[in-house]
């Protein structure tokens, strides 16, 4: 067997449960996850390769590290050009260390939708187009 595909370590399953919690990810979104990287929804029976590509994944997905490099994104979905524009909207919000927020704009603005990752394209746009407006808004509050 190559090292790729022996079975994860016990330190990537450590970080793939200690990114889920930090994302608030409880055992069926996780399972979700890896389902729609590895067409499996077991974390046990990941290879090496598997469990860092879902770390990597995960990273992206709290905002830790860069797309993964061998990212795939399902047709239809936001880019991840629209996922960075709608965090830097978060951010110039002041919404970053509250998750919450963006989670409540989105579930009113977008259908019910509350993660980033499973906003269709349209929707994406549709959010930023809001977040914009309500920037405005709210800049226009603060100096009016």
């Amino acid at each position: 067997m190559s090292k790729g595909q022996e079975k994860r370590t016990q330190e990537q399953n450590r970080k793939i449960w200690a990114l889920a919690g930090e994302l608030g990810l409880d055992e069926g979104l996780l399972r979700d996850v890896v389902e729609r990287l590895t067409a499996q929804r077991s974390t046990s029976t990941l290879s090496r390769t598997q469990a860092a590509r879902l770390i990597d994944e995960l990273e992206f997905m709290s905002g830790k590290g860069p797309a993964p490099a061998t990212e795939v994104r399902r047709p239809g979905m936001a880019t991840p050009e629209q996922l960075h524009l709608i965090r830097e909207l978060e951010q110039a919000l002041g919404w970053a260390k509250e998750p919450k927020r963006l989670q409540g704009f989105m579930r009113r603005c977008c259908k019910g939708v509350i993660r980033l990752e499973w906003l269709a394209y349209k929707q994406a746009q549709s959010l930023i187009e809001s977040l914009k407006g309500f920037k405005k808004s709210q800049e226009r509050q603060q100096h009016g």
